[in-house]
C-alpha cells in the first residue's frame, strides 16, 4: 500500500491549542488527525438535511431533550438534561432577537416574511 502525507499550517495560537489538545488525549498530532479524516471518510455527514425540532419532557427528572426529527425519521439528540430555568431564558433571548429583526425588516403584520430586497427593485 503506497502512503501519502497530508499537512495543514495553523496560526501559532491554534496549533498550540492542538498540542495542548494532543497531550491532554495522549495522542500525537498526527494520529489525531488522522484519526478525524478516517472519521469523517468512513462516516460522512451530510450537506443539507431537513427535519423538526422537538423538546421532550422527562417528568420523573422534570427535564427536557432538544432531538432533531430527520426527515428520514431519525432522532438526533442535541442536548440532554436542559432545566425548565435554561429554557425560560432560551426563550426571553429568541423572542428579544426575533423582535429586534422585526423591526430591523420593518415588520408590522404577524404573518409577513423577510423579502430580499432585490425582488422588490424596479430595475428594467
Amino acid at each position: 500500500m503506497e502512503y501519502k502525507t497530508v499537512s495543514t499550517k495553523l496560526p501559532r495560537n491554534d496549533f498550540t491549542q492542538l498540542i495542548a489538545h494532543c497531550e491532554k488525549l495522549g495522542v500525537s498530532p498526527s494520529w489525531f488527525l488522522k484519526d478525524l479524516i478516517l472519521n469523517e471518510l468512513d462516516n460522512p455527514k451530510p450537506l443539507i438535511v431537513s427535519g423538526i425540532n422537538l423538546m421532550k419532557y422527562n417528568s420523573s427528572t422534570d427535564l427536557f431533550t432538544w432531538v432533531v426529527q430527520t426527515d428520514d425519521g431519525i432522532n438526533h439528540e442535541i442536548i440532554m438534561n436542559i432545566s425548565m430555568t435554561f429554557l425560560n431564558d432560551l426563550n426571553r433571548a429568541i423572542v428579544d432577537g426575533l423582535e429586534q429583526r422585526a423591526t430591523l425588516i420593518g415588520k408590522v403584520n404577524e404573518d409577513s416574511v423577510a423579502v430580499p430586497e432585490k425582488l422588490l427593485r424596479n430595475d428594467k
